[in-house]
C-alpha cells in the first residue's frame, strides 16, 4: 500500500515504516531487503515511534487505537482505545502523547497502556478534529487543530494552558524552537507564537494554503505550499528569504539536514535546495507523487513514493 505523510522511524541498521493498508515493515538500510512485517488492519497514517524493544503504532480506525507492541517477542504489550489516530505519537518520559480525530489529546503510561489524563477540545467548536501531530518542549504539548487553533496543554497534568487562533485549520505539526512554536494553516500563513504565553511573534503570508508541517532549523523556517512553492523565512522575523518554485503542490514537511533542504512534490520530484538560496542543486523524478517527508539515516536519504516503492540514495563518490 502507499504511504502518508509521516516518515519512516530508524533505528541503527533498520528502518520501520507503516501504510495506508496498516501494514507496518522493517527494512534493512544497507540493502533495502525486508526483515519483517505485520499487519495490523486498518491504516498508518502517523509515524509509528519507536523505543528500544517497543514500537507504538498509531492506528486511523480501530477501536483498539494505540499498540505497544515487542519487536523481540514478536506480541502487542498492551492496546489502548483511544479513539481514530491519523497522527504521529510523541514520546516524552514515561508517556506517549496522541491526539485524535475526535479531539482529544491523551497522555499514557508507557509501561501498560493506562491513560493517565485527556484533555478534550470544547465542543462548543465549529470543529474538533485534530489532524496535527503533538509537538513539546518538554513542559507543554502543542498541537493544531482543525478550527484553526493551536493550543498548549501541560505535559504533566493536561490542563490548558492557552489557545492562538490562525484563520484556518492547521493540519500539520508544530514545531518547537528557542521558545517559540510555529505552525502553518490553510489560510496560506505561517505562524509564530511565544511558547510561554501563546502572544503572536508574526505571521507572515505565503503563495497558497500550507497542509504540512515546517522544517526549524537554528535561525530558519521551511515550508511547502499548494501554490507548488517552498519558502525559506527568517525564523526571528518571518520576512521571506527566499521562494522557489516547484512542480507540484508540497504538502509535507520538507526535511533540514546542514545546507540542504530536501522536498518531495506531488509532481512526483525530490528536490534537493542550497539552504541559503534556495537553489536547486538537484532533482530526481520518481515514478509516483511524493507526499512524505524525506528521512536521512546511516549516510542514506530515504524518500517515499506513492507507487510504494522506498527509494535509498547516498552521496555521489567523487570520479
Amino acid at each position: 500500500a502507499g504511504f502518508g505523510t509521516a516518515p519512516a522511524v530508524t533505528a541503527e541498521s533498520v528502518a520501520f515504516f507503516g501504510t495506508l493498508k496498516g501494514e507496518v515493515e522493517a527494512v534493512r538500510l544497507a540493502n533495502g531487503k525486508g526483515i519483517g512485517g505485520r499487519d495490523f488492519g486498518t491504516a498508518v497514517a502517523g509515524t509509528p515511534s519507536l523505543d528500544q524493544a517497543m514500537i507504538y503504532v498509531p492506528l486511523a480506525y480501530d477501536e483498539e487505537s494505540l499498540i505497544c507492541y515487542d519487536l523481540q517477542s514478536a506480541v502487542p504489550r498492551w492496546r489502548v482505545r483511544a479513539g481514530p489516530i491519523e497522527t504521529s505519537p510523541l514520546l516524552l518520559e514515561r508517556k506517549v502523547y496522541v491526539t485524535t480525530l475526535e479531539g482529544r489529546l491523551h497522555c499514557i503510561d508507557r509501561s501498560d497502556g493506562t491513560i493517565s489524563w485527556s484533555y478534550e477540545l470544547p465542543l462548543t467548536l465549529r470543529t474538533t478534529v485534530i489532524r496535527s501531530s503533538p509537538a513539546s518542549d518538554g513542559a507543554l504539548i502543542f498541537f493544531g487543530s482543525d478550527n484553526g487553533d493551536l493550543s498548549a496543554v501541560g505535559a504533566s497534568d493536561g490542563k490548558l494552558r492557552w489557545t492562538a487562533h490562525a484563520g484556518a485549520s492547521i493540519l500539520g505539526a508544530p514545531s518547537v524552537r528557542a521558545g517559540t512554536v510555529f505552525a502553518g494553516s490553510l489560510d496560506s500563513t505561517m505562524y509564530a507564537f511565544r511558547a510561554s504565553d501563546g502572544v503572536l511573534v508574526w505571521k507572515r503570508r505565503l503563495a497558497g494554503r500550507i497542509y504540512g508541517a515546517q522544517a526549524v532549523d537554528g535561525t530558519h523556517v521551511y515550508v511547502g505550499t499548494a501554490a507548488r512553492t517552498i519558502s525559506c523565512l527568517d525564523a526571528a522575523s518571518g520576512a521571506i528569504l527566499w521562494t522557489t518554485q516547484t512542480d507540484g503542490v508540497v504538502n509535507a514537511a520538507p526535511l533540514a539536514a546542514g545546507k540542504i533542504l530536501y522536498a518531495g512534490s506531488l509532481g512526483k520530484t525530490l528536490y534537493a535546495l542550497d539552504t541559503e538560496h534556495g537553489t536547486i542543486l538537484w532533482q530526481f523524478a520518481a515514478a509516483g507523487r511524493i507526499k512524505t517527508t524525506p528521512v536521512i539515516a546511516q549516510h542514506l536519504l530515504l524518500v517515499f513514493a506513492e507507487d510504494r516503492r522506498v527509494i535509498a540514495f547516498k552521496e555521489a563518490e567523487s570520479p
